[in-house]
Formats: C-alpha cells, sequence, structure tokens
C-alpha cells in the first residue's frame, strides 16, 4: 500500500512540475508591449507565432536559438526588420538566428556567457560558378538562393556577412 501511494504521490508531484520543453511548445512570445522573445529551434511555426502577435511597438528582441529553417528565420527577420530593435541574447543565437535576425540590430547585447555561431549562409558566387560550369546544383539550393539574395537586399545586409 505505501509503494503504491508514493508511486501516485511521485506520479501527481511530476505532472505539476513545470515542462523542461515550454519553451519549445510556443517559440516566440511577448515579455510586455515592446519586448519579444524567440526562443527555441527556427521552424516554420516561427512565421505564425510571430504574426499572431501585435509586435507594433516592438524595441526589443530576446534570442535564444540554436537555428533552423532558413525560409523561415528569413520570414521573421522581414517581419521585425522595420522595428531595428535592440537584440538581446540570452544564451546563444547560433546560425539562422545570427545570419538572419542580428544584422537587423540597431544595438546587441550580450546576457553573461551568451554566445552566437555564425558560419554563413548560401555563397551565390560559388553556387553562380558551379551554374555555369554546368554543374547540377539543386533546385532548393537555388530557391534557397534567391531568397536569401533579396532579404540581403532589401535589407541592405553586406553579403560578407553571411559569407
Amino acid at each position: 500500500m505505501r509503494r503504491l501511494f508514493f508511486g501516485a504521490a511521485a506520479a501527481l508531484w511530476v505532472s505539476n512540475l513545470p515542462s523542461a520543453h515550454a519553451e519549445e511548445q510556443t517559440p516566440c512570445k511577448m515579455i510586455d508591449e515592446s519586448t519579444l522573445s524567440l526562443h527555441a529551434g527556427i521552424k516554420k511555426d516561427f512565421v505564425n507565432c510571430v504574426t499572431a502577435l501585435d509586435i507594433s511597438k516592438l524595441k526589443t528582441v530576446i534570442l535564444n536559438s540554436e537555428g533552423g529553417d532558413v525560409a523561415a528565420a528569413i520570414a521573421v527577420g522581414d517581419i521585425i526588420a522595420p522595428y531595428r530593435p535592440h537584440m538581446i541574447i540570452k544564451e546563444h543565437c547560433h546560425s539562422s538566428c545570427s545570419n538572419y535576425w542580428l544584422p537587423l540590430a540597431r544595438k546587441i547585447t550580450f546576457s553573461k556567457d551568451a554566445h552566437i555561431l555564425i558560419h554563413g549562409g548560401i555563397d551565390t558566387g560559388l553556387i553562380n560558378i558551379n551554374i555555369a560550369r554546368g554543374k547540377d546544383v539543386p533546385q532548393s539550393t537555388k530557391d534557397i538562393m534567391k531568397l536569401q539574395e533579396g532579404y540581403l537586399n532589401r535589407h541592405n545586409i553586406p553579403r560578407g556577412w553571411v559569407m
């Protein structure tokens, strides 16, 4: 009987703990009327999450992302770009987070022990050389290249940022 009671009590206690993945369930949220938090890996649902929020008074974006989907990062970047927000790296901003969101910032602040990882995006020069040489370049690569080029042009981001 004791074991049954203990097991039931432990299960009840564990079920009431906050989820370790709670932030991943909602990849974005407004902390207050001017502060947006973008956290978790960048997936297509980021775009829907951000567009569902009222960011009309956006001044600050708190970032904590390992990166992810390029198209989703670019779409979110297009949404937040007009605000040129102050970006705060909470823990990390890797890959698509640093490639496509950081160059939009008015100011970047690192929390203690925070870091970024920039590895570059699609190298359009190399892709165009391969195309000119008749080498096979997957259509998906060409599509991302066009998407990235348009993004860099729209927001006056130097090509070197993603190389």
